[in-house]
């Protein structure tokens, strides 16, 4: 289970950095005010085509490889990323209900009352992320995510 939640988080706190700097980085070239000292400390210098690039390295660290219709490019980002407040306290629930499947579900994101299922598939000896969902806390039904 420790290997499980490490992936995710892991790749969440890569992703939250990546889409806060993309956030930047975005406002930057967009002629937009960067507001706090502390974003203006971390701004990338790359430009907008480059940065966009460092989200497939993420990307291809934690997650499977495969054909994905909508998913697998970066379709956005947020201030403090999208993932955001999702930690280790932020976890209700880790299932293996095959033996190279788990899902991991965590509250946090950028909406309120939000929270995520990440599905992991055991490959080659690493747990990697295939896919995610969405929900707000107590329906019953999870949406796709695109990764």
């Amino acid at each position: 289970m420790r290997e499980i939640k490490q992936v995710v988080l892991s790749f969440v706190e890569e992703m939250n950095d990546w889409g806060h700097k993309m956030y930047l980085v975005s406002r930057r070239e967009s002629g937009q005010r960067i507001n706090h000292q502390r974003d203006r400390d971390i701004i990338p210098d790359d430009s907008y085509e480059d940065y966009v690039k460092h989200y497939y390295s993420i990307f291809s660290k934690f997650c499977t490889e495969r054909k994905r219709a909508y998913g697998g490019f970066p379709s956005g980002w947020a201030r403090n990323g999208q993932y955001q407040g999702i930690d280790e306290e932020s976890i209700t629930s880790v299932e293996t209900p095959k033996k190279n499947r788990a899902e991991l579900v965590a509250r946090g994101g950028v909406l309120p009352d939000y929270e995520y299922m990440f599905v992991l598939l055991r490959k080659n000896g690493r747990w990697l992320i295939d896919s995610a969902k969405t929900r707000y806390i107590g329906d019953s039904k999870w949406e796709t995510h695109h990764l």
